[in-house]
Parts: C-alpha cells; structure tokens; sequence
C-alpha cells in the first residue's frame, strides 16, 4: 500500500489491497503486485505490519472444488468428460505414439477371432555432425507392417505379419539405403 500511496501522492489509508492489486478508489487507479514489487522493496516500514485475522483468509484454510476431489484423483475414481460411455454412443481417440517418429496403424476385426493389422513407422533424427561415423545409428528409418492374427481362444494368437523396412544412414558411414524384407509365423500364448 505504502508503495502504491507514494507512486500517487496519496495518503497510505486511502489505498486498499485485495484481489492481488492496490484500488486508490477516489481517483479509480490501481496496480497489479507486481508492478508494484520494485518500489515495494525500496519502501521501508516502521514497524511489523499486523497480520490478518484468519477469518479475513481468501484461501488458506477454505475448502476448494480441486481439494475435494484430490483424493478421487489419486486413487483413480475420479469421472472426467472422456470417461462417459452413453448407449450406442460412437467415440474415437488419436493414438499418440510415445517415442518421437512414431507408427500409424489401423487394425481391423475380421471376425470376433480373426484381424489385421496395417502400421507404417517413420523415425528421423538429426545427429550433430561432431559425432562420429555409426553403422548402428540410422537416419531415417521407415516400416510396414501387415498381419493377420487368429485367435481360437482368449489366451493364444495365432498369425503371419509381412514386413518391410529401409534404413538411411549418415553419410559418412559409407552406407546407402538398406532394405529388408521378411514374412513370420507365429503365435501367442497370454498367461
């Protein structure tokens, strides 16, 4: 207040602080904290300044929409927007991959025991060139992936994937692109 009271050449009890700012209602201006902090630091007091009672306390002591629900948060039963399911309602989602490049990939269910999967990956990086030459460091890495699973019960997959894929390396190893190209069989027990 002092600070604010003196920027304006008005009298300390004349200026009220609330809501993170400083009103001088007779003349309708007012600061915001910090535009204040400079001047404030410089400002010095006569005494301690007394403290509020708690029953002034904006927050401290108060209950809060977001501290009511922290404990639903934490153990994982708090509802969100996303987590509504309506009967017959359709809803999507984009997949995000977790590491940068990433895969796309559509999967279709053939049946309720047979589908397919199509990915296609792409990863780039750009190594600083004081690193030296690495033949196991790719550049550019690109794959396709196309599968198609069988499931005769709950806990076994059976299937057959095609895939491709091409790698670029840095220059400086000597190597072009490589290809390779490769068909599994296979399967799956889930325990």
């Amino acid at each position: 207040k002092t600070a604010a009271a003196q920027q304006w050449g008005v009298p300390v009890a004349e200026v009220e602080a609330a809501n993170s700012k400083v009103t001088h209602k007779a003349s309708g201006r007012s600061l915001r904290y910090g535009e204040l902090v400079l001047a404030a630091a410089k400002v010095e007091l006569p005494q301690e300044p007394k403290l509020k009672d708690p029953s002034q306390w904006t927050f401290l002591g108060k209950q809060s929409p977001a501290k009511v629900q922290i404990p639903d948060i934490v153990n994982g039963s708090a509802v969100y927007g996303m987590d509504i399911r309506l009967p017959g309602m359709v809803y999507a989602a984009l997949r995000q991959s977790p590491v940068m490049g990433g895969t796309l990939f559509y999967q279709h269910w053939w049946t309720s025991k047979l589908r397919s999967t199509l990915a296609f990956g792409y990863n780039h990086q750009r190594l600083a060139a004081f690193l030296p030459a690495d033949a196991n460091n790719a550049v550019t890495t690109k794959t396709v992936h196309l599968n198609l699973i069988y499931r005769p019960i709950k806990t076994v997959d059976l299937g057959v994937e095609v895939a491709w894929g091409q790698k670029t390396f840095q220059a400086s190893t000597g190597y072009g692109k490589e290809s390779a190209r490769r068909i599994e069989v296979g399967g799956i027990w889930h325990f």
